[in-house]
């Protein structure tokens, strides 16, 4: 699945792990840091930390771009993938895990987020809107 495994899955494993690792901070991924849970939580309709969030999750998926894109010039991704929604399908079982069922979260399971993500890009799901 990984064509270049050593660049390819440390890089689709780091876009997974970077916003749990945020989370967590010094205290692990299993029991994630109450303030920046937080901003993930309910509290995030108060405008304030909605804007937080949203500025967050904005430069997460810009940081994304090249790395989507170095994988879609590898040839490892369809050229009309979208990168927002590759990310946002990476990353949505980690918070489901995190937010939702309260499951431990390890390297397994961002490794199988990333294979989801990357077989369901393969398959056309995640074009872009202009595509």
């Amino acid at each position: 699945m990984w064509k270049n495994t050593e660049v390819s899955k440390s890089q689709w494993l780091a876009w997974t792990t970077a916003p749990m690792t945020c989370l967590a901070g010094a205290h692990g991924l299993d029991r994630p840091m109450p303030r920046r849970a937080a901003t993930l939580s309910d509290v995030a309709r108060i405008p304030e930390i909605a804007d937080v969030k949203r500025r967050f999750f904005e430069h997460y998926f810009r940081r994304a771009e090249p790395v989507i894109s170095g994988a879609i010039a590898r040839g490892e991704l369809p050229a009309a993938t979208d990168p927002a929604e590759l990310v946002k399908t990476l990353i949505a079982p980690i918070y489901l895990r995190l937010l939702v069922t309260a499951e431990p979260i390890d390297e397994a399971t961002a490794d199988h987020a990333a294979k989801v993500a990357r077989a369901a890009a393969s398959a056309g799901a995640l074009r872009s809107a202009t595509a």
